[in-house]
C-alpha cells in the first residue's frame, strides 16, 4: 500500500510531578512506608515492559483503516485472526483449530472451543463471518484489507464453529490476507475499540502519553509471560533515547539517524541494550510511466536506473539506515525471496543506452530525438525537497534529461499513478511480508503503476497465486524479481533499515514482518522468578 505520514494533533498530556515535603514529627512510620512504596514501584517496573511508540494511533479498531501504530499496539495482543503468518513463511491456525482447502475456491475452518471476547461473549463463526465481511466490503474503511481480500466472494456459517470462505478464483494469497483480519464481535465491527480475543486487553489509554495493556486471566491459550505492557508515546527521538538511558524504556524500535551509531554505542548503553533491526517490508522507488515516451523504451528505463547512485543515497541521505535494493523482493520483504543485485551506478553505460535509443546530447547538454527534448516531470508527495528527490534529479540531469519537479497532494496520487497521468513519481510503499505482487506487475494497463506488459511476468504472477503455502512461493518470487529487473519498470532506490535498541533484560524477541510478537516476550525478572534459565 502506498502510504504517507500523517501527524497526530492535540494538547500534550500532563501529569503531576512528585513533590518532596518534610516528614512530620507526628508520623514516625512515614519513612518506612515510603521505602516500602518505592520498593513496590521498583517491583512493578521490573515486571512491566515499556515500548516506545513514535506517534499515537488514530484508533485501535484494526478493521477501520489502521495506521502502523495501531497494528504495533493491537495486532496479536488485543486482536487475533483465524490464522497466523509465522516467521519462516508458514500459515498456522490461531483462532481456527484447523483449516483445509475444499477444492480450489473454498477454505473450511473449524474454530477453537472456549474462546471468549474480552467482554465475556463467546467467539463463534457468526463473529468470524462478520469480521471478514467488514474487511472485504466495497465501502470498507480498511482499504488495504479490502484490496487483499478482493478475491474473497464471501463467508458462510455452517455451525457455531464451522466457517467456509469462498473465493471468486483460486488465489493462495487470500489465506495470507485472512491472517490480517482481526476477529471482533458481530455487533461491534464499527466500534472505535471493540473487544478482542487476544491475551491482552487495553487497561488504560492516556492521550498522547501511553497505552497500557494488561494480561487477561481468562485467555484461551498459554498466558504470555509479561503481565503488563506500556506502549509509551514519545514522538521526539532525543527524549526517547534519554528515557532509555534512565531505564524508563525497554524497546526503542528505531533510533533517529543522528543517534546511530554513536549514541547507541555510548558507555552504559551497550551494557544495558542490544541492537534491534526491524527490517520493515518497505521500499522507495521511482515509478516510470511505460505507456508513453521516453519510458516506453526499456533502454531508457535501464539508463535512468543506472544514473541514480542509490548507494550514496543510503549512505548520505539515510545516514546508513537504508540499503540499496533491486525492487520489492528480498528475504523477509514484500516479495519474500532472493533479490537480484541492485542496478549499478554506471553513468557511462547509461549514456550509451540513451544514444542507442536515439536520444542524443545537444550543445546545451540536454538530449533530444527527432527534435523533441528528453523532458520528464518528476512528481513527489510532500512540501519540501528530500534527499531522494535531489539525488534523482541530479542523476537524471547528469545524463541529459530535462527534469521538472512537481509536488502533489497525497489525495488522488495513487489513482493518477495507475491512470498513467505521470511521467515519473517517487513512491514509498509500506506493506506486509509475502504480499501478492500482481498489483505491481500484472499487465492490463491500469492494473499496475507502470503500464507494464509482459507475458512472462503475467505467467509468474498467476503461478504465484496458485500456491497456498507461503514458503513454497519463494522460488517463483525470486523468478519474478529477475523478470522485473530485466524490464526495469521503476528506478529502485532503498529499503529503510532502521536500527533500534532492546534492553538485555528482554528475552524472546524475534523480528518478523517489521515488528515482533509482544506476547512472546519475557523479562529476565519474570524468567528468574519462574525458575527458567
Amino acid at each position: 500500500m502506498l502510504t504517507f505520514a500523517a501527524a497526530c494533533e492535540g494538547p500534550p498530556a500532563r501529569s503531576k510531578r512528585w513533590r518532596h515535603e518534610p516528614i512530620a514529627a507526628s508520623a514516625p512510620d512515614a519513612a518506612p512506608a515510603r521505602i516500602e512504596a518505592d520498593a513496590g514501584t521498583a517491583r512493578e517496573r521490573a515486571r512491566t515492559l515499556r515500548i516506545r511508540l513514535g506517534a499515537e494511533p488514530r484508533g485501535l479498531n484494526l478493521l477501520i483503516d489502521p495506521d502502523r501504530e495501531a497494528l504495533q499496539v493491537a495486532e496479536d495482543t488485543v486482536y487475533e485472526s483465524l490464522v497466523r503468518h509465522e516467521p519462516g513463511g508458514t500459515i498456522a491456525p490461531l483462532l481456527a483449530e484447523s483449516f483445509r482447502l475444499a477444492g480450489a475456491t473454498e477454505i473450511r475452518f473449524v474454530l477453537r472451543k472456549g474462546v471468549v471476547f474480552h467482554d465475556g461473549r463467546p467467539f463463534t463463526a457468526v463473529d468470524a463471518k462478520a469480521s471478514i465481511d467488514a474487511a472485504r466490503r466495497a465501502n470498507s474503511r480498511a482499504p488495504r484489507l479490502h484490496a487483499v481480500l478482493a478475491d474473497v466472494a464471501g463467508a458462510e456459517v455452517w455451525g457455531p464453529r464451522d466457517l467456509r470462505v469462498l473465493l471468486r478464483r483460486p488465489n493462495g494469497y487470500a489465506l495470507r490476507a485472512l491472517a490480517e483480519v482481526p476477529m471482533v464481535p458481530a455487533g461491534a465491527v464499527g466500534e472505535a475499540s471493540p473487544p478482542g480475543t487476544g491475551p491482552y486487553r487495553v487497561a488504560r489509554w492516556v492521550a498522547l502519553d501511553r497505552i497500557v495493556l494488561e494480561r487477561r486471566p481468562d485467555y484461551w491459550g498459554p498466558a504470555p509471560a509479561v503481565t503488563s505492557v506500556e506502549l509509551v508515546i514519545v514522538p521526539d527521538g532525543a527524549e526517547a533515547l534519554l528515557m532509555a538511558r534512565r531505564g524508563d524504556l525497554d524497546i526503542l524500535p528505531a533510533l533517529i539517524p543522528e543517534h546511530w551509531p554513536r549514541q547507541a554505542m555510548a558507555p552504559g548503553m551497550a551494557e544495558s541494550f542490544a541492537p534491534l533491526q526491524l527490517a520493515p517490508p518497505r521500499f522507495l522507488a521511482v515509478a516510470l510511466n511505460g505507456r508513453r515516451a521516453p519510458f516506453d523504451d526499456v533502454r531508457v528505463r535501464r539508463a535512468a536506473a543506472m544514473l541514480v547512485d542509490r548507494s550514496r543515497l543510503a549512505r548520505e541521505g539515510w545516514r546508513g539506515l537504508a540499503r540499496p535494493i533491486a525492487g520489492p523482493v528480498w528475504p523477509g520483504g514484500l516479495g519474500d525471496g532472493v533479490s537480484p543485485p541492485p542496478p549499478p551506478f554506471d553513468p557511462v553505460r547509461a549514456m550509451l543506452l540513451l544514444d542507442e535509443a536515439g536520444w542524443r546530447a545537444g550543445k546545451d547538454g540536454l538530449r533530444a530525438r527527432d527534435g523533441v527534448k528528453l523532458h520528464v516531470v518528476l512528481v513527489g508527495v510532500g512540501e519540501q525537497l528530500d534527499p531522494e528527490r535531489d539525488l534523482i534529479v541530479a542523476g537524471l540531469r547528469r545524463g541529459g534529461f530535462g527534469v521538472e519537479v512537481r509536488l502533489a497532494d497525497a489525495r488522488g496520487f495513487v489513482d493518477r499513478l495507475r491512470g498513467g497521468d505521470l511521467d515519473a513519481a517517487i513512491v514509498d510503499y509500506r506493506g506486509r511480508v509475502d504480499e501478492d505482487l500482481a498489483p505491481f506487475f500484472a499487465t492490463g494497463g491500469s492494473r499496475n503503476f507502470f503500464g507494464l506488459s509482459s507475458p512472462p511476468i503475467d505467467a509468474t504472477c498467476a503461478a504465484l497465486q496458485q500456491v497456498w503455502e507461503p514458503a513454497t512461493r519463494r522460488p517463483l518470487v525470486t523468478q519474478l524479481a529477475a523478470l522485473v529487473a530485466a524490464e526495469a519498470p521503476f528506478i529502485p532506490l532503498v529499503a529503510p533499515a532502521p536500527q533500534g535498541l532492546v534492553a538485555r533484560r528482554v528475552r524472546g524477541l524475534v523480528v518478523h514482518d517489521g515488528w515482533f510478537r509482544i506476547r512472546d516476550l519475557e523479562l529476565a525478572e519474570d524468567t528468574a522468578a519462574a525458575g527458567r534459565p
